[in-house]
């Protein structure tokens, strides 16, 4: 009798293993139609009774999906179906902010009807505002602005729409702000002179037309944080143009960065191109011990800048002050790519950092399935403690935004790893 009660046990607990499978693949399946643009499945699905707010294991929505990839007919599908508008997936970001930084106004036009907030923020405090700016879409920010946007709010690191315009060389789109009453000199930008913000802007002729005033090509802004026009310079003939006149290609400012860092963490490629050109030095740290090549992956999605300092042989094994390796911080920003490519060239997939944190860690608690795996296969030790003794399950269970479908298959993964 007491065998029968156990291998009843084990029978409702396999077939609720089975169900709770089988309702994450459908979640996935969900998505991926909704992402693909497949009006029929997601129809179908709608039909049969699906949860239109379920999230796969990158916690998005079939809503966001379609605005990030516009498909303009799947999304109001959803829409009328009763998808949450104003829902938050991966680092905050909701169906409108995706659709801001893809620069699709037909997809912004149907969120906004439908109640989208256009000044929600994600987890860097950005709205859809600053995202259409960093990104120069002009034509939606224009539309945004139309919708309440608030023009001047400030993210995380103290940027508006407009500084994100500027230090990414978008004229077209700061025009736009500014015609709308954007703070032309917000408290962080009173300090700089007409060069930095022509240098900002990518205008060759206004920085000429500054230089032949004899403003000097290394004049420092004037609240004492010693940023250089070359560190704001954007576009290879701007930088040309100063560096023609003597500009300091490895200058610093207050903490210690570069023309080169910035240029990394803006991902401009064709900056870093032109000043590695004319002498940068690529493996000068800043006071928090940081490189360009760091700078690079510090960012919130891939860019080529990290793989053009990493084939000229910049130094990818150094560490900065809190011991992070550029594979944890590559781990960090869930950039797949970039994991690969360092542990190929041979990273200490288990290094520590200074609270015995490791990369394997810094993924779990990411949510990233696809980075954990490419640390599992790369020889992570799951089984290792940080200062605290905490587990890599504690820092999985810290990410209270991640869905139970990943979560699940987080767990399920490192748990079988710890079984081999």
């Amino acid at each position: 009798m007491i065998l029968n009660a156990k291998m009843l046990c084990v029978v409702l607990l396999t077939a609720l293993l089975s169900v709770t499978v089988c309702f994450a693949s459908i979640n996935e399946d969900f998505v991926e139609a909704a992402k693909n643009g497949d009006t029929v499945a997601v129809e179908q699905f709608i039909i049969s009774g699906a949860d239109v707010n379920v999230k796969d294991a990158y916690n998005r929505t079939g809503l966001m999906v379609a605005a990030a990839n516009g498909h303009i007919a799947v999304l109001e599908l959803l829409l009328k179906a009763g998808a949450d508008v104003n829902a938050k997936g991966v680092l905050g970001y909701t169906a409108l902010v995706w659709a801001s930084r893809h620069g699709y106004t037909n997809v912004l036009e149907s969120l906004l009807r439908a109640g989208a907030d256009v000044n929600a923020k994600n987890d860097f405090g950005m709205t859809a505002l600053m995202r259409a700016a960093e990104k120069g879409h002009p034509n939606v920010v224009d539309l945004l602005l139309k919708a309440g946007a608030d023009m001047n709010t400030k993210d995380d690191n103290d940027f508006t729409a407009l500084l994100y315009a500027i230090s990414n060389g978008h004229t077209d789109t700061a025009k736009v702000l500014l015609q709308a009453g954007a703070k032309a000199t917000p408290d962080y930008l009173k300090g700089l002179s007409p060069l930095h913000l022509a240098a900002a802007c990518g205008s060759a002729a206004d920085v000429e037309s500054q230089l032949r005033q004899g403003v000097s090509p290394d004049e420092k802004d004037k609240d004492g944080y010693e940023m250089t026009p070359l560190m704001f310079a954007t576009g290879a003939e701007t930088i040309k143009v100063l560096l023609k006149v003597g500009a300091n290609v490895n200058a610093r400012n207050k903490y210690g960065w570069t023309p080169l860092m910035s240029a990394a963490k803006r991902g401009d490629v064709s900056a870093l191109e032109t000043l590695l050109d004319a002498g940068a030095i690529v493996d000068l740290k800043d006071e928090d011990g940081e490189t360009a090549l760091m700078k690079a992956l510090a960012w919130d999605a891939p860019n080529k800048a990290f793989e053009t300092l990493y084939k000229i042989g910049a130094d990818f094994k150094v560490k900065n002050k809190f011991g992070w390796t550029s594979l944890m911080i590559a781990v960090q920003g869930g950039h797949i790519a970039a994991v690969r490519t360092l542990l190929k060239a041979g990273m200490n997939v288990n290094e520590k950092d200074v609270s015995g944190c490791t990369a394997l860690m810094w993924a779990a608690q990411g949510g990233y399935t696809d980075v954990v795996e490419e640390l599992l296969n790369a020889g992570a030790d799951v089984r290792m403690t940080d200062n605290t003794g905490h587990n890599i399950l504690w820092y999985l269970n810290r990410n209270e935004e991640l869905s139970e479908a990943s979560k699940k298959r987080l767990t399920d993964l490192l748990w079988n790893a710890m079984m081999k």
